[in-house]
């Protein structure tokens, strides 16, 4: 028993050493991504301090990536949370409505009028 439960003790720490390396990964590339987002406005506003000349397209430059970014942390986190994901992908199956053909009790069935006019 002993031994066995040394072995059951090393592999629930190497599922959450597992589960912890894929919780890094997933946030540095999170970040990596934002990063990567932000460069052209640090570019254009480092210019600006060193030139103190104004480009007219600054504003439009620097909050596109930034929209971007959003969105692209938006997707990244619906497929790093796995409850999220799940969610998302339930949302995408057809439910489909089988029709009972015996009446509910306590119920009252309404006869229908068809005509022509």
């Amino acid at each position: 028993f002993i031994h066995q439960q040394g072995n059951i003790q090393t592999l629930v720490i190497k599922q959450r050493q597992a589960r912890d390396l894929l919780i890094i990964r997933r946030i540095l590339i999170i970040v990596n991504l934002l990063l990567i987002l932000g460069m052209p406005a640090l570019v254009l506003v480092i210019m600006f301090i060193v030139t103190d000349e104004e480009n007219p397209l600054i504003v439009r430059i620097s909050y596109f990536p930034v929209s971007i970014s959003q969105m692209g942390l938006s997707i990244a986190l619906l497929f790093c949370i796995p409850q999220l994901k799940n969610i998302v992908l339930n949302l995408r199956k057809t439910n489909t409505v089988t029709p009972v053909n015996r009446a509910v009790q306590g119920t009252i069935q309404m006869r229908t009028i068809t005509g022509t006019q």
